[in-house]
């Protein structure tokens, strides 16, 4: 294996590398040190899933031999430690470790689900339960703004998506006719509000790192609303119009700011919308079955080439 480590010596001693930057190439040189932070983050999510998944089973079985009242307070008091941990880590103004974000994240889920528990065995809002779901994204929402979590903000996105109903129709996406105007109608009203909402952050300028948290709800929404019109008669060159005007907004901004999210975004939806109007308005199979095939790999090849470039301008 070629080594690198006369070079990056000779810049040492020419006082081109510094002391710190000499000592980190070397590492890199010899690779005896690689990043697992994104590996870590995956099982870190996996993990808070896992435990989120034990508490409705523990739940299940146990609900008659404890009974409600005591395992809603055995939620809450797990969801407030985990709260606790983060706001001692704020007040002392140290920076939360990957594992104290995904315990915060633990701790909100477990607030969302035992909120939800309580409402379906005491039924205190009855018919106005989906209240509980825009309270809940009000209270997400200052908890992530307080303690600083990019991960509680996207439970409060979902909470508002939720509320306005938004996530409990997404199956009408492939499986149903009825009422898809006003689902792709809630879909966008969602992203409008996500949308005015990153302006907002914006304008205060103290919350950078959410902006991208934000940009990806708000785009997903607005696609979202363009692909559940392309399922409808009625509503179809609606949905070809919204998919085709956000796909060219945000390649053309993913490729001015090199993010390669934004472009696969506009490509991917860009294909399935083609695929969802190929379905609808091709009555052979066959030649159904072959745009579609072509759509994917289109959409492989454009992402690659893509991914290439990109790679090419940041060298």
């Amino acid at each position: 294996m070629h080594s690198l480590h006369s070079e990056l010596k000779q810049l040492h001693v020419d006082g081109v590398l510094d002391d710190q930057s000499f000592s980190h190439l070397q590492v890199v040189d010899r690779r005896t040190v690689f990043s697992v932070y994104y590996e870590l983050r995956v099982l870190l999510y996996l993990a808070v899933l896992l435990i989120v998944a034990g508490v409705g089973m523990m739940v299940k079985e146990n609900l008659d031999r404890i009974g409600p009242v005591v395992i809603a307070l055995m939620i809450a008091i797990v969801a407030v430690v985990c709260y606790y941990h983060a706001l001692r880590t704020r007040l002392k103004n140290e920076s939360r470790t990957v594992v104290g974000d995904y315990v915060l994240l633990l701790g909100a889920l477990l607030v969302s689900a035992d909120t939800a528990f309580i409402e379906s065995k005491f039924h205190l809002l009855q018919d106005h339960w989906s209240l509980y779901l825009l309270l809940l994204a009000i209270v997400h929402a200052i908890t992530a703004y307080m303690l600083d979590s990019r991960l509680v903000l996207s439970v409060a996105l979902a909470a508002l998506a939720g509320w306005l109903g938004v996530s409990r129709h997404l199956n009408d996406l492939f499986y149903t006719r009825g009422e898809l105007w006003l689902r792709g109608l809630q879909a966008l009203e969602c992203a409008a509000i996500v949308l005015s909402w990153l302006v907002t952050n914006k304008k205060i300028g103290k919350y950078p790192q959410f902006i991208e948290v934000l940009d990806h709800y708000a785009i997903n929404l607005g696609f979202w609303a363009g692909l559940v019109w392309c399922q409808a008669n009625d509503s179809i060159l609606w949905g070809v119009l919204v998919v085709t005007v956000l796909s060219l907004v945000v390649i053309r901004v993913g490729v001015v700011n090199r993010n390669e999210w934004f472009i696969v975004y506009g490509v991917v939806y860009s294909a399935i919308a083609i695929c969802i109007v190929a379905t609808k308005l091709i009555d052979d199979e066959l030649l159904t079955a072959l745009v579609i095939l072509f759509s994917v790999i289109a959409v492989a090849i454009s992402l690659w080439r893509i991914h290439v470039r990109l790679k090419e301008r940041s060298v």
